[in-house]
């Protein structure tokens, strides 16, 4: 049984997941048709949610379970890399701070300058959806298990099939 910390930490990661997934699924959605569609609303409300709740997951985490010690949070990294990989490997913190920044300034710039953000390289976005869709299953599979870990990896094998289909759809002649 997991204590009260535990499960703020469980249920915050489990929210970003959840807001994470339908921001993406409305991204995908909205590049079937127009900027305006129920899935381009969906990406720009559940966008910056999404990074607030991953800031306060990093933040409960850290009030709660690291006592605000970045070297508790790298060895707890550490300790559950180890259990998955069987290597010890702690820097995986560094690498989900990367993520709360880039979501957090992508966010950012989506509210600010959402013209400019929708006419952005696609290299751009390739790189973070890459970077975050790698990150998400990374956690699910090193800090969660059970329904979480098999749910984000169904819903990332769904999305991944979602957004091939709309690509293969808009690559047809006609499409």
């Amino acid at each position: 049984m997991e204590d009260g910390s535990d499960a703020a930490v469980r249920w915050s990661a489990r929210v970003v997941l959840a807001i994470f997934f339908a921001a993406a699924f409305g991204k995908v959605a909205a590049s079937r048709g127009q900027g305006r569609s129920l899935g381009g609303r969906l990406f720009r409300i559940a966008w910056p949610l999404g990074a607030i709740a991953l800031v306060g997951h990093v933040l409960v985490a850290f009030a709660l379970v690291h006592d605000w010690s970045h070297g508790r949070a790298y060895e707890h990294t550490a300790e559950r890399t180890g259990r998955w990989i069987g290597r010890r490997i702690g820097w995986g913190v560094y690498w989900n701070y990367a993520m709360a920044a880039f979501w957090t300034l992508d966010a950012i710039w989506l509210a600010l300058a959402p013209q400019s953000y929708r006419q952005r390289p696609q290299a751009v976005d390739a790189f973070l959806w890459t970077f975050f869709s790698f990150m998400v299953v990374s956690a699910a599979a090193v800090f969660e298990g059970g329904p979480t870990r098999w749910g984000t990896i169904a819903a990332t094998a769904g999305l991944a099939l979602f957004a091939y289909a709309t690509w293969r759809d808009r690559a047809l002649p006609g499409g």
